[in-house]
């Protein structure tokens, strides 16, 4: 028995196994490169679209305390009392039972209906995004002063706004240039977003893209203009 010629034979063998990974390797590494970069690039832009989309949301929940069986409709509360730099916040006011209530803004007075009952409930709602106001014309409001209220709750949230998302979305295509710099995306890539959900739906922009796309689906939460969080999912792809 040759067991020398054996052992050069396992030698060889070895080699040439050695020799097919590498070249494997060698074929494969520019495809895996490429796909490490497009996936550095869909998790940047994911990020910064998640922060660039925040807003604070605050939560009040406050409570009567005072009774008016007279001619009132309406309650009225000086907003330096609810919020710091009220003058760069937008309200919205809820009944407990989460009903839509009758309210206004005027000056530094945020002026709700009221029927003029002791206990009653109030949940609302402070952010820097615009809320939709409805017409309110109180005819004979009562200013509560901090004794004839009481604030039982104050939640503070961050949420994606929909203001935000509508604004970016309206004007992504034309913007598009700007959007690759702020986003980090490189000269040699390109990138696209969708968002949709029960009210809005902003498609795909780009159609007949070329292979190699890389993407991705976050489920999210946005604060809409009557102060409701509703579910939406956003999706971003990079080529």
């Amino acid at each position: 028995m040759n067991k020398k010629g054996s052992h050069v034979g396992m030698v060889i063998s070895f080699l040439i196994f050695i020799l097919l990974l590498l070249f494997i390797y060698t074929a494969l590494q520019p495809a895996i490169k490429l796909q490490r970069d497009k996936q550095v690039i869909l998790d940047g832009v994911k990020n910064k679209l998640t922060h660039y989309f925040d807003i604070n949301l605050t939560t009040l929940i406050i409570e009567t305390n005072k009774e008016d069986t007279g001619t009132v409709d309406c309650l009225s509360i000086n907003l330096g009392e609810l919020t710091t730099d009220y003058s760069e916040k937008h309200f919205f006011v809820r009944t407990i039972g989460g009903d839509s209530e009758n309210f206004g803004v005027e000056g530094d007075q945020l002026k709700i209906e009221w029927d003029g009952s002791s206990g009653r409930l109030y949940k609302i709602y402070i952010s820097e995004q615009n809320f939709t106001l409805e017409l309110f014309s109180p005819t004979n409001c009562v200013s509560l002063t901090e004794i004839d209220y009481e604030i039982r709750t104050t939640q503070k949230d961050k949420y994606l706004g929909l203001e935000k998302i509508t604004d970016f979305m309206n004007h992504f295509v034309e913007n598009k240039t700007v959007n690759k710099e702020y986003f980090g995306v490189p000269k040699d890539s390109d990138f696209d977003v969708s968002i949709s959900s029960d009210e809005i739906n902003f498609p795909f922009s780009e159609n007949n893209l070329a292979t190699n796309i890389y993407s991705d689906e976050i489920p999210l939460q946005y604060v809409n203009t009557q102060a409701r969080i509703i579910p939406f999912f956003m999706r971003v792809r990079v080529w």
